[in-house]
Formats: structure tokens, C-alpha cells, sequence
């Protein structure tokens, strides 16, 4: 599923960390979105595994 700039900003806003962004970083997150989806028991990553991205769990459960 590919999102619209729009609609990635409507998830967004929805963490409050992202309303206190500068509009420039807002929009450099906006642009770099993308969406992920994990079967259940799936690892984003893994421990000792270095994580290039951020990961914003909007439904589910996550496990840290």
C-alpha cells in the first residue's frame, strides 16, 4: 500500500513528538515515510542488530 504525503502526515500527527518538529523536519519524515506491516511474532529488528529507521507501531503490540 503506498501512501499520499497527506495521509502520511494525518498518522503522523497523531504521535504527539511529531507536532513539536520544526516544519522542515516534518516534512523530511513526511517524504522518508513508509509503511510496514508485520505478520504477528515478527522482529522490526533484532537485539545487537543496528535499526536504521524509526518504527511507529499504530496498531498491534510491540515488544521492546
Amino acid at each position: 500500500m503506498i501512501l499520499t504525503e497527506p495521509r502520511k502526515r494525518e498518522i503522523l500527527q497523531l504521535f504527539p513528538f511529531f507536532q513539536n518538529l520544526s516544519n522542515s523536519f516534518q516534512q523530511k519524515l513526511i517524504h522518508s515515510a513508509e509503511l510496514a506491516r508485520l505478520p504477528a511474532g515478527a522482529f522490526y529488528f533484532e537485539e545487537g542488530h543496528s535499526c536504521s529507521r524509526i518504527a511507529l507501531v499504530g496498531s498491534g503490540v510491540d515488544h521492546l
